[in-house]
């Protein structure tokens, strides 16, 4: 009788045991079972949004669940960075961040909270750097004449940007410090109509991430390439770096990272960061990313987490400049 009751008090704790438990715990092994939304904090037709949608095919072929982009453009990646922050930890909502913008939002706008302690990281498949460009009648072709012609041209010229406090943005106000520049900055809301604007007319300069659009235009002679403002590009073997042409501080290579919410499962983690390295082994995705002008170049999700932490340096450039968003 003693042992009946035994049993079935054993079957009873058994049972609030498994009512207690997280229900992620039991869907982990099948993760996942359903639509993956992936985030990209810029528009459509950028080169981190090209760049979302190859990872986010890959994923589907290797488990037959869609992965789908959104495109959560706006407030200098804020947006796509506290919805994701914010979504439920269980991986059907990713961060695909170009760079680590995110990193130093708080520093921007006070009133932003998220922090990089709020995303778990999954990894790094390609890296690129900025270049800078010049609409195809400035009469320049480096970096040192475009700071020339600046100078002599106070108040006259502009820049365009793909946002507030953008990579190409904190390079200029980094180069407009060192050298005293007075050139208005005009920003768009992504990479697609900075670039249109830069080709029609309505900017004289540019740092843009490099991409393959951007070369695109410079072959149809429609802008010019001044510098790579990074390591030297393999796409680029001929173009010197910012180093190379004697500014050495004007350096942003960028990562195009994958995260997921703090507190997402370790389980649901490891196969999401396998999945990258794996596809990274595969010619035909690192050809698919070389072919958007991206250098392969595979961090996993430690190495990450440390690229990400560099990138608050950034914050003293911030503050210096003023920068602010809404």
């Amino acid at each position: 009788m003693k042992a009946t009751k035994t049993r079935a008090l054993a079957v009873v704790l058994l049972g609030l045991v498994v009512c207690v438990l997280p229900p992620v715990a039991w869907s982990q092994t099948d993760y996942p079972s359903k639509t993956v939304e992936m985030v990209c904090p810029y528009p459509a037709g950028g080169s981190a949004d090209l760049f979302t949608r190859v990872v986010a095919e890959k994923f589907k072929e290797y488990t037959g669940q869609p992965f789908v982009v959104l495109n959560k453009p706006g407030a200098g990646t804020a947006l796509a960075a506290g919805y994701v922050a914010n979504a439920k930890p269980d991986g059907y909502t990713l961060y695909s961040a170009a760079a680590g913008v995110f990193v130093y939002l708080h520093v921007l706008n006070p009133s932003f909270t998220t922090r990089l302690s709020d995303f778990a990281t999954i990894g790094a498949t390609a890296k690129y750097p900025q270049i800078a460009v010049a609409y195809k009648d400035v009469p320049v072709n480096d970096l040192k004449g475009m700071v020339e012609y600046i100078k002599k041209n106070p108040g006259k010229l502009s820049y365009c940007s793909v946002g507030v406090a953008s990579a190409g943005h904190l390079l200029w106000e980094s180069l407009k410090s060192a050298e005293k520049l007075d050139i208005q900055h005009i920003p768009y809301p992504g990479f697609a109509p900075s670039l249109t604007a830069l080709v029609g007319g309505q900017a004289n300069f540019a740092i843009f991430p490099f991409s393959s659009l951007v070369i695109k235009q410079a072959e149809a002679k429609a802008i010019k390439i001044l510098g790579v403002m990074g390591d030297k590009s393999e796409f680029l073997p001929n173009t010197p770096t910012s180093a190379e042409q004697g500014y050495s501080k004007l350096v942003y290579d960028s990562y195009l990272s994958i995260l997921a919410p703090a507190k997402t499962p370790q389980p649901v983690l490891k196969k999401l960061e396998g999945m990258l390295e794996k596809a990274l082994q595969e010619a035909s995705f690192r050809q698919k990313v070389k072919d958007l002008a991206f250098e392969t170049d595979f961090l996993n999700a430690e190495k990450t987490r440390k690229y990400l932490e560099g990138e608050i340096r950034w914050g003293e450039v911030i503050r210096n400049a003023n920068i602010v968003t809404k």
